[in-house]
């Protein structure tokens, strides 16, 4: 052994380190009163999703009077990180104005092609849906609820059709298939259907938040583009949609209804935007009168107005030209919209409308009638206040009848079509994608109190005010009716107090179909003279 340095000892080619003074060793460590504790806590939330995949598209062909089945297949993959498992709902989205589930035609709505078990036994067209399960190594399949493992009928409701309450580990991963089928009938017009179910996946603690689709995201989702205007009556500036992009399939795609899915829309005549509302009954409506002036010589066209029918035969096209080339329709008003009530006179065969200055109904109908608009001289009815006013209650324009079904001359429309309503003309000064309200003689039983009444005020009324006579209903969310008064004779009477809205219904020579209500009375089939003046709803086609 021989020394190479203090402290350091090469013993056979080693090295060993060795302290050189004094020697320590480790203290014992106690829990005292000023010693701290870290705590960690990890959540991990749960996680539960759904991907669908078509491995083959839903897309057939087939001839009237035979039945297809297994029309394509889309694998859904579930993974839920909790071993309570998930829900599965589903709910076709196209839906026509009762609530019922179609493949929507082409070819007229009338066409279309209503849910069942897609066999001849529905004694009709139908079409149905199928659920089954995938099973493999991995994979723990979920149980189909009773009745969606074989076709039936897609819901019209959110329904519940699969689920997996736990797994056999902590991760609920499955896998089902989607399939449909449809049955016409040997008497099915020739064209093109089409439809759509959604499903959604749910963890069992969250079963009441099932997804909404709103007006805003199904214009989106149909890739409409919006424009950025200024409201020239109110000076409101922004990005909207236009109420022309209005498109059935739009519409049926909102799933949610009411005051909770508005949205305001541009009509881009004249940049005046407007409240639209789903309502109950599956329709599109404006929740805002129109408030669009009329000028004579200046025409309106089939690119942004409702004007439809391009056979120009009708005696009552007055004003009307057509160009084959573009396919464009127009129609020039005889009169400009007048400012002056004593201008208006009662002339039902050729179209008045009469702008009454920017007013917004308080909503107060419990005193008497005013005659008049202007709260300086003592109306308590009306405000000019914009800032302050729901926009909509806005009283908008009046229109003749004329007016509002777009004719310099509807003398010629004679006859009721009461118990016809595709003899209406088809046309009207609604925007290009929007109609006039029809009211209709039902098929049976009281046509004002039933939810599919073919009057569409009278279902309006059904739903929203149970089919009462008094007006509380009509005039509140998400209806928001105006009670604005009636124009005749160059005289505005009861606004206010009374509300009077045009249908595109003839009764006769004389008179159309209106909605009629005060706070006493509410009649959605009231036979009208064609040459007062009333208000103006729109829906959409």
């Amino acid at each position: 052994m021989r020394c190479i340095k203090e402290g350091v000892w090469a013993i056979g080619g080693a090295s060993f380190v060795m302290m050189i003074g004094a020697i320590f060793t480790a203290p014992v460590v106690r829990a005292e009163s000023n010693s701290a504790i870290d705590g960690v806590n990890i959540s991990i939330p749960v996680a539960c999703t759904m991907v669908g995949t078509v491995t083959s598209a839903h897309t057939t062909s087939t001839i009237g009077g035979t039945q297809v089945s297994d029309i394509g297949t889309t694998k859904i993959n579930t993974v839920c990180n909790d071993k309570n498992g998930y829900l599965v709902y589903a709910k076709g989205t196209t839906q026509n104005a009762s609530n019922e589930v179609v493949l929507s035609a082409v070819v007229g709505s009338s066409y279309d092609i209503k849910t069942g078990t897609g066999t001849s036994a529905d004694g009709r067209s139908s079409w149905g849906m199928k659920l089954t399960q995938v099973t493999g190594d991995n994979e723990y399949p979920p149980e189909i609820v009773s009745g969606y493992n074989v076709y039936t009928a897609v819901p019209n409701t959110w329904t519940k059709v699969a689920y997996r309450e736990s797994a056999t580990s902590s991760i609920a991963s499955s896998q089902f298939t989607t399939t449909y089928n449809v049955y016409t009938t040997i008497d099915q017009p020739a064209g093109n259907y089409s439809g759509q179910v959604q499903y959604v996946m749910l963890h069992p603690s969250n079963t009441t938040v099932l997804p909404t689709t709103t007006l805003e995201s199904a214009f989106a989702a149909a890739k409409k583009q919006k424009v950025t205007v200024s409201d020239p009556v109110t000076g409101q500036r922004g990005d909207f949609y236009r109420m022309q992009d209005m498109e059935n399939a739009i519409c049926n795609a909102a799933t949610y209804t009411d005051d909770n899915n508005s949205i305001q829309l541009v009509d881009v005549r004249d940049n005046k935007l407007y409240w639209v509302t789903k309502l109950q009954d599956g329709h599109c409506w404006m929740t805002q009168n129109l408030d669009l002036d009329l000028t004579s010589g200046v025409a309106l066209t089939s690119e942004n107005t409702d004007l439809n029918d391009n056979s120009l035969n009708r005696s009552y096209y007055a004003g009307y030209s057509y160009n084959p080339t573009s396919k464009v329709i127009s129609w020039s008003p005889t009169n400009t919209t007048v400012t002056d009530i004593m201008s208006w006179e009662n002339d039902y065969n050729v179209a008045y409308s009469f702008d009454p200055g920017e007013w917004y109904w308080d909503g107060d109908d419990s005193t008497l009638n005013c005659d008049y608009l202007d709260s300086t001289q003592g109306c308590t009815h009306f405000t000019q206040d914009r800032t302050n006013s729901n926009k909509h209650l806005s009283v908008g324009n009046y229109y003749n009848w004329s007016a509002a079904i777009a004719s310099n001359g509807s003398g010629s429309l004679s006859d009721s079509t009461y118990d016809n309503v595709n003899l209406n003309p088809q046309n009207s000064i609604c925007p290009k994608g929007w109609r006039l309200p029809t009211i209709a003689n039902p098929t049976g039983g009281d046509a004002y109190s039933q939810p599919n009444s073919r009057g569409e005020f009278g279902r309006l009324k059904y739903l929203y005010n149970g089919g009462g006579s008094t007006d509380p209903k009509l005039i509140s969310a998400p209806l928001w009716f105006v009670q604005s008064g009636v124009v005749s004779g160059g005289t505005l009477y009861f606004p206010g107090v009374e509300a009077v809205y045009l249908s595109s219904t003839v009764v006769s020579s004389n008179d159309a179909y209106s909605l009629y209500f005060k706070a006493t009375s509410v009649i959605p089939a009231h036979s009208r003279n064609r040459g007062n003046g009333g208000s103006v709803r729109c829906v959409a086609r």
